[in-house]
């Protein structure tokens, strides 16, 4: 027998302690960020940071992002879910990108730009604002780096199929950050005839919605324990490895 909505919700929401966790004692392991006093403003910005800061920062939004998402579709937001899905499959995917230059010792160019103009980047005025930024990495060669670590242990993989399924999943949930067509027909209801503007509660969005964010869970689960790993923290390491299995085989997630 199937378990209704807000149960599998408390499922996912019951992971998140683990993950708020190992935030915690990531950022033990790393430098605390300075206060920095810039005219009549202070800004927390870190001092030499490395790549490792740039995984944790980005693992800070991940478990922001599911915290909120948990919360967004309990009272039925399923369009604005899936801006946060799309959000963490971009912090996720990066992690690996850089991960990648972690476990081959040294960067490509792309991946070097990456965390060099990431930590450049910094806006203190609407001067900065305005001023822009013309960098962002591209997602293509993201999404190759991130399928050669998922194919590296399978013989004869076909990496660039890989690569265009995870791509896919990036430009689906693109649809929501971007108000598309077909994304925002989902809220259309019929009987009443209206779009739903405040919430899908009671529809089968709801149902749908879950299933991303279950397999967010998953990655990021997997995703953290790498970080764990890199960080020498052993212990957490495991943890967070028993956790994803445990939670494979939950309900939230089959």
């Amino acid at each position: 027998m199937s378990i209704n909505n807000e149960t599998k919700l408390q499922i996912i929401k019951d992971v998140i302690p683990l993950l708020e966790k190992s935030i915690y004692m990531f950022c033990d392991k790393i430098s605390k960020p300075s206060w920095i006093t810039d005219k009549d403003n202070t800004f927390p910005r870190y001092q030499n940071p490395i790549s490792l800061h740039f995984q944790i920062l980005q693992a800070i939004r991940i478990v922001s992002g599911l915290n909120a998402s948990v919360c967004l579709l309990n009272s039925g937001y399923t369009q604005e879910t899936g801006v946060i899905v799309r959000t963490i499959e971009e912090f996720l995917s990066k992690i690996m990108f850089v991960h990648e230059a972690h476990i081959k010792g040294h960067r490509t160019t792309e991946q070097q730009r990456l965390i060099d103009e990431y930590f450049k980047y910094d806006i203190r005025s609407t001067k900065d604002i305005l001023e822009g930024n013309d960098f962002w990495v591209n997602m293509n060669k993201v999404y190759a780096s991130f399928a050669r670590i998922l194919a590296g242990g399978t013989k004869n993989s076909d990496v660039y199929n890989v690569q265009r399924k995870l791509r896919a999943l990036y430009d689906a949930y693109s649809g929501y950050v971007h108000g598309f067509y077909p994304h925002i027909m989902e809220m259309y209801e019929g009987g009443t005839e209206r779009f739903r503007i405040n919430g899908m509660r009671g529809t089968p969005r709801i149902k749908e919605m879950i299933g991303p964010i279950a397999s967010c869970v998953v990655r990021t689960l997997n995703t953290l324990s790498l970080i764990a790993k890199s960080l020498q923290l052993s212990e957490l390491e495991k943890e967070l490895i028993d956790r994803r299995k445990k939670f494979c085989e939950s309900e939230a997630y089959k």
